[in-house]
This record gives C-alpha cells, structure tokens and sequence, in this order.
C-alpha cells in the first residue's frame, strides 16, 4: 500500500469515528428528552404547584452535565444537541459559550446547521457574551459552509 492510500484510508477512519461520536451523543440526547418527557408529563398530571416541571430546564441540565462530563468532546456533544433540536438551538449556543467553547465555533456551526435562525443564533451568542464582531464573522462563515 503507498502513501496515499493509507492517508486515505486514515480519513475515512477518523470521519467514521467522529460521526459515531456525534451519533452516541445524538443517541443519548433523544433517550434524556424521553425521560424527561416523562417527568413532564407525570408532574403536569400533579395538583401540587410545587411540584411543577420544566422540561425545557429539565434538557438544559441534560447537556450542560453532558458537557462537563466529556470535556474532550463537548464539540461533538454540542453539534448532537444542535442537530437533534433546532427549536432549541439558541439555548444551546448560550450553554455551549457559558461552558468554554468557542464561540465562533459555536456560531458557525450552529448557523451551518440552521442558516434560517442566523440572526437568532447570533443574538444568543452575543447575549452569552461573545464579542459582536466575532459573531458576525462567524456567521458568515458557518452560511459559506453550507
């Protein structure tokens, strides 16, 4: 086998490997919003006002734990997140900055999945602190890649 083959052979075994991590993430992600459907549903059936739910708080604390958790692939862990959810991708930008990604990163990837939600995803990013100029960039980016 020459070089190149072998380079080539290599790539194909690193993408393999990164979309199996993007899918246990994915996987584990669509298995805690079951759950905590669930716990929705059993608390909206409770007459005690303190016992509500919020699923919403419920899949926040879902992937800001998944995050901690794997700090080697909160990349991956948040691109699961993003491309399971798209009415929850602003909420994920804003934890995904508030956990020490990158945020032009965070935008360019979000936007490239949801170019229609560029000015959202944008918003959030900067209400999580990320610099205005950074963003803009970043979205650009993320809507060239697509």
């Amino acid at each position: 086998m020459n070089k190149v083959n072998l380079a080539v052979i290599g790539c194909l075994l690193s993408s393999a490997t990164y979309a199996t991590e993007i899918n246990k993430y994915t996987d584990e992600f669509q298995q805690v919003e079951k759950e905590c459907s669930l716990l929705a549903s059993d608390f909206s059936k409770s007459d005690n006002s303190r016992d509500e739910f919020d699923l919403k708080n419920c899949l926040n604390w879902s992937l800001q734990v998944t995050i901690a958790e794997n700090p080697r692939d909160k990349e991956d862990v948040v691109l699961a997140a993003m491309k399971l959810s798209e009415p929850r991708t602003t909420e994920i930008v804003r934890i995904a900055i508030a956990a020490g990604l990158e945020p032009a990163k965070v935008v360019a990837a979000a936007t490239q999945i949801y170019p229609m939600l560029s000015a959202d995803i944008s918003k959030a990013a900067i209400q999580a602190g990320a610099d205005p100029a950074l963003v803009t960039e970043a979205t650009a980016a993320g809507k060239a890649k697509k």
